[in-house]
């Protein structure tokens, strides 16, 4: 949400003919060294997330890149400076809405085959109460799917703000100027037996 807007690209980049994995990472970083390049000349530091896919397994190694749209720059110069970039088949755009829901889509997606996080979470845990998790190694050598990110990306840390006793409210409203975004909000309770709030709120407009 804060490093992508509605009108930027969703690009999907396929393989015309199968390659090794390692001539497939080889050939994305050359595209991200040209897209760098382009970017630059039109005044603009690249920004990105891009994921590789079946990097292992069942599929054909494919990847997709969420990047900004170039204000003056034209859908049909934007197409083939990434056609000249990406040389091991075809790109696919698709624009970007910029909505709360569209950013929890777009990083769902990414993650769908994304064992590592899994793997390695379930590792911590496992280790955490003293057992042996030598074995998880292998799953994650043999990822399926890898997130890239450009180190420009801005992090936007979370505030924590204490809530006075007395003055939870079982309704979810949202700020003034901000509406609720509903499938992302929900209530509950805790092991302790308190009301929660889970609340996402997206600015008016």
């Amino acid at each position: 949400m804060d490093n992508f807007q509605a009108g930027d690209w969703w690009v999907s980049f396929t393989l015309a003919e199968k390659v090794e994995l390692k001539k497939f990472k080889a050939e994305y970083e050359k595209m991200i060294r040209s897209l760098r390049t382009f970017y630059q000349k039109h005044g603009m530091d690249l920004k990105y997330i891009a994921v590789h896919e079946n990097l292992a397994g069942r599929g054909r190694l494919h990847g997709h890149i969420l990047l900004p749209a170039l204000p003056g720059v034209q859908f049909a110069k934007m197409k083939q400076a990434m056609n000249a970039a990406w040389k091991l088949g075809n790109t696919y755009f698709k624009p970007y809405e910029g909505t709360t829901m569209d950013a929890r889509r777009v990083a769902a997606y990414m993650t769908k085959e994304d064992v590592i996080t899994t793997t390695l979470n379930e590792k911590m845990r496992i280790k955490k109460e003293g057992g042996d998790a030598k074995g998880l190694d292998a799953d994650i050598e043999a990822q399926r799917s890898r997130i890239c990110t450009s180190k420009n990306l801005i992090r936007t840390k979370p505030e924590k703000k204490l809530v006075p006793r007395g003055t939870f409210r079982k309704e979810i409203k949202a700020p003034k100027g901000y509406h609720v975004v509903l499938p992302l909000s929900f209530k509950g309770k805790t092991e302790d037996d308190f009301d929660y709030q889970h609340a996402v709120f997206e600015r008016d407009g």
